[in-house]
């Protein structure tokens, strides 16, 4: 909607009829500026206590109304001084100072400023306008916009709360300098283990599992591991996050005392292509699988690194391809615990094996950057 003056529709007093009058310019001035007022309120509101409310339309919202005060103000300064130097291209014309330009352009720039989108947000703005007529502006003050609020704060509004709510996010783009800096610094020693040659039961598996989320890694789990065939340690043949026992522990129904099982490949050569064809046969003819069965829930190939691994590799496995956690391992392949180190002759006894979780990962590269 625009106003044209001497139309005489003022669009429900949104337009102002003299644009040369103050009594006139006022009202709608004041009005506009309530409404950006209480919807900047409710923006910090809803978007503060997590209510899907938006930020996007709202911020469009707030910038329109900036931008659209300034137009008027324009407006009304052609107004009162049309031979200024300033009004010299508008030739006279009354009609010159576009007020919804201005709106536009606002709406632009605070989107801009609060998310920090550049030509994606132009694009959006040339697809409501319905026309290119407006490009220049609209992109000089994204940019302008974005500028100055890199200058402020080099993070957007998302960025600002990934880091509030302490989210395992991480940034592709950030660069680290790691230095001297090896694994055997970052990783945790002190997991626990599901052991395949020990009778795991209900019970003993829901101890494990409270332990684990007692101590605040709700999101990490246990390694699944069996004594190596040359008994020189215990070798990885799986892992299961917490989430995922908590659920299979929840569907069992039998006594606290039965065994729970976990089938390999490593342990059963053909285990996996029978587990398939079992859970194949059993969907097609409603069998249900056994309760106590947890090899559904297991994953069979976690990733795992040597523990002589580059930092920078282990952070590109982070970022580049989402895992929760990374296992680490000798470079025989074996991956031992604090409490499976007793059965073995201390002289083979190697620390720099563990695991590393994504939140311990972030946290240690939260001291990095404060340290350097």
């Amino acid at each position: 909607m625009e106003c044209r003056t001497g139309s005489g529709n003022s669009h429900s007093g949104l337009c102002v009829v003299d644009t040369g009058s103050y009594p006139h310019v006022w009202p709608v001035v004041r009005s506009i500026l309530v409404a950006m007022l209480v919807k900047s309120g409710l923006t910090v509101i809803t978007f503060g206590i997590k209510l899907p409310a938006g930020i996007f339309i709202p911020t469009l919202g707030v910038g329109a109304c900036a931008g659209r005060v300034m137009g008027i103000a324009v407006q009304y300064l052609q107004a009162k001084h049309p031979n200024a130097s300033l009004f010299q291209s508008c030739g006279g014309d009354i009609d010159c100072i576009v007020p919804g330009l201005y709106a536009m352009v606002g709406a632009a720039a605070a989107l801009s400023g609060v998310t920090r989108t550049t030509v994606s947000l132009a694009v959006i703005m040339f697809e409501l306008t319905d026309t290119l007529t407006y490009a220049v502006p609209v992109m000089l003050s994204v940019l302008v916009a974005k500028t100055v609020a890199d200058a402020l704060e080099p993070k957007g509004i998302y960025d600002l709360v990934i880091e509030l709510n302490q989210l395992p996010y991480l940034d592709s783009k950030h660069e680290y300098l790691w230095g001297s800096l090896q694994i055997n610094e970052v990783i945790s020693r002190d997991v626990e283990v599901v052991r395949l040659d020990k009778k795991n039961t209900v019970s003993s598996l829901k101890a494990q599992l409270l332990s684990l989320t007692s101590s605040g890694a709700d999101d990490s789990g246990f390694p699944i591991v069996r004594r190596d065939v040359n008994d020189d340690g215990f070798r990885l043949v799986g892992y299961i996050g917490s989430n995922e026992l908590e659920h299979a522990l929840a569907l069992v129904t039998e006594d606290s005392e039965d065994e729970v099982h976990f089938h390999t490949a490593y342990s059963h050569p053909m285990a996996s292509s029978s587990i398939s064809s079992l859970q194949d046969v059993s969907q097609s003819v409603n069998i249900p699988l056994d309760p106590l069965d947890f090899t559904p829930y297991m994953d069979q190939a976690p990733l795992t690194l040597v523990n002589n691994s580059p930092m920078e590799l282990v952070h590109q496995i982070f970022v580049k391809l989402g895992a929760r956690y990374v296992v680490i391992t000798d470079t025989d392949g074996l991956c031992k615990h604090p409490t499976t180190k007793l059965h073995l002759p201390l002289s083979n006894t190697r620390p720099d094996e563990g695991v590393i979780d994504k939140k311990t990962w972030l946290a240690f590269l939260s001291d990095l950057e404060e340290k350097s």
